[in-house]
């Protein structure tokens, strides 16, 4: 049986969601906007999944992840594949091309990396999938962190040693990158580690429960801590594990993220209705979101022919605005396919001998 949505998380993801279509559609992602951008849009997911974080047997939560993360990080590889080989046969549309060879997008796809990157130990670059390697690397942070709540719950103090995990954790995250990138977006997980557990941290302490007054100032501080990234020009590249100045990139997102999640469970609390339930879809959904969105950033050309012909800033905000209609378009499309909707949208439609197997264990 499925839970019961909580409306601001929802909100709170389509935030994000939007925030990584920002930074896809920003001509200079490392400008100020650009790195308010990457200082919150894939960290706040890791946040809210430790925010959510409840303790689970390891084999049940690997079937967990298996469906809800990397099935659609499998299918989304192989749509791109797919097209990029077709139109390796019949040559670039108009507004859609190529993503590379079939060796190349295959050899993308096994990687899971977002960004071109040097394998470890080795001059071989890596190629790139893009945006999807998040799933890759919340794969991994969710296991983990899973696993080191329940093996030092007996441990006095368990919490707070698994923080002190994660901050090394995070600290290798940074430092592992100088002899190259470890496959399926490892470096990246390292520094995530310490968002989940961050998340985790914010539900212990009762951000939400707290008074009218301390949430403001919580709101106000997380505001402070985003802003330094502007002004110090801190950008974040958390798919690569980099930043120029680490210590404000972890700050600046904390922060950020603490902030978006007091403002957005304050909107559901003074204007919960049909608006916000509807705006709250596109983050129940914001894994197909993100699979429609990497489908378009790989294959789709529209975005450099519109730069080419009006200005810049109106053209950023044309691109914005063409990819979230992109995006829904790929939601409905989803769902309206009986298997594509198994691999996208698992817990609402599993796979047929998904359901087979679970009646086997129940008559069991």
């Amino acid at each position: 049986m499925l839970r019961k949505r909580i409306i601001w998380i929802d909100l709170v993801r389509a935030f994000g969601m939007l925030m990584i279509i920002c930074g896809h559609s920003l001509a200079n992602p490392n400008g100020n906007v650009g790195n308010m951008v990457y200082a919150i849009n894939v960290p706040i997911f890791f946040i809210l999944s430790g925010y959510l974080y409840r303790p689970q047997k390891i084999k049940v939560q690997c079937k967990k992840l298996f469906y809800n993360l990397l099935v659609p990080y499998i299918g989304t590889s192989l749509i791109i594949l797919i097209i990029s080989v077709f139109l390796n046969y019949t040559g670039p549309f108009e507004y859609i091309k190529s993503y590379g060879s079939f060796t190349s997008v295959l050899s993308a796809g096994i990687w899971g990396m977002g960004s071109p990157t040097r394998l470890i130990g080795t001059h071989y670059i890596m190629p790139a999938i893009g945006a999807i390697w998040f799933l890759f690397a919340l794969f991994w942070d969710s296991l983990i962190f899973n696993i080191l709540m329940k093996s030092l719950i007996k441990v006095k103090g368990s919490f707070w040693l698994v923080g002190i995990i994660s901050i090394v954790s995070m600290a290798f995250g940074f430092i592992s990158i100088i002899p190259g990138y470890i496959p399926w977006s490892m470096n990246a997980a390292f520094i995530g580690l310490f968002f989940i557990w961050m998340g985790q941290l914010f539900k212990r302490i009762s951000i939400l429960s707290q008074n009218r007054l301390i949430k403001m100032i919580f709101m106000l501080f997380g505001c402070c801590l985003w802003i330094i990234s502007e002004l110090t020009n801190t950008h974040f590249g958390l798919n690569i594990a980099t930043s120029n100045h680490p210590l404000i990139s972890i700050l600046s997102a904390c922060g950020a993220s603490l902030a978006i999640i007091i403002i957005f469970n304050s909107i559901e609390k003074i204007f919960n209705g049909r608006i916000l339930y509807y705006l709250s879809l596109y983050g129940k959904y914001s894994l197909a979101v993100l699979s429609m969105h990497i489908i378009d950033v790989d294959l789709f050309t529209f975005s450099a022919q519109i730069v080419a012909k009006i200005p810049l800033r109106e053209a950023t905000a044309i691109i914005i605005i063409i990819h979230i209609i992109i995006s829904i378009v790929g939601i409905v499309l989803f769902r309206s396919i009986p298997f594509i909707r198994s691999i996208f949208f698992n817990r609402e439609w599993p796979f047929k001998f998904q359901i087979n197997r679970r009646l086997y264990d129940y008559k069991r």
